[in-house]
């Protein structure tokens, strides 16, 4: 990351810097105060989606914050809240800021994962049933 955006560098180092650079934003979240039950921390991850949509970022979720720091990609989910335009604000500058989180469930260790517990174990159940179906066999996954 540092060889390839050494402008992030610089501007990580030098607080008065008000220059970000323009392919990476910063996302951010609350994990869920109860439906959560981990951490994560991940380098740079690279998610595709069926419908071709490809997102590269990197994530930190430890309570009371999620951050994802996007890289030349949309964010993993349009609810995220900008951070990136904090940039312009002044080292220690100080203001009343109210920003509108959306708060996201941190069950599995998969980046940019927001499913309940629920929903995984439903996918689990989806998918050792169709892992039964495209297998022809009935225990499989017993």
């Amino acid at each position: 990351m540092r060889k390839k955006h050494p402008e992030l560098v610089r501007f990580v180092l030098n607080r008065d810097s008000q220059i970000f650079p323009a392919p990476i934003q910063i996302w951010a979240y609350l994990p869920h105060p109860t439906e959560s039950t981990s951490i994560r921390q991940a380098g740079i991850t690279g998610m595709m989606h069926l419908n071709g949509q490809s997102h590269v970022f990197s994530e930190i979720a430890f309570p009371p914050f999620g951050l994802i720091l996007s890289v030349e990609h949309p964010p993993v989910s349009a609810q995220l809240c900008n951070l990136t335009d904090f940039q312009c604000w002044k080292f220690n500058a100080w203001d009343v800021v109210y920003l509108k989180m959306p708060v996201f469930p941190v069950v599995s260790c998969l980046p940019g994962d927001f499913r309940t517990v629920k929903e995984i174990a439903q996918t689990i159940g989806e998918n050792k049933r169709l892992g039964s179906y495209h297998l022809n066999v009935s225990d499989a996954w017993d």
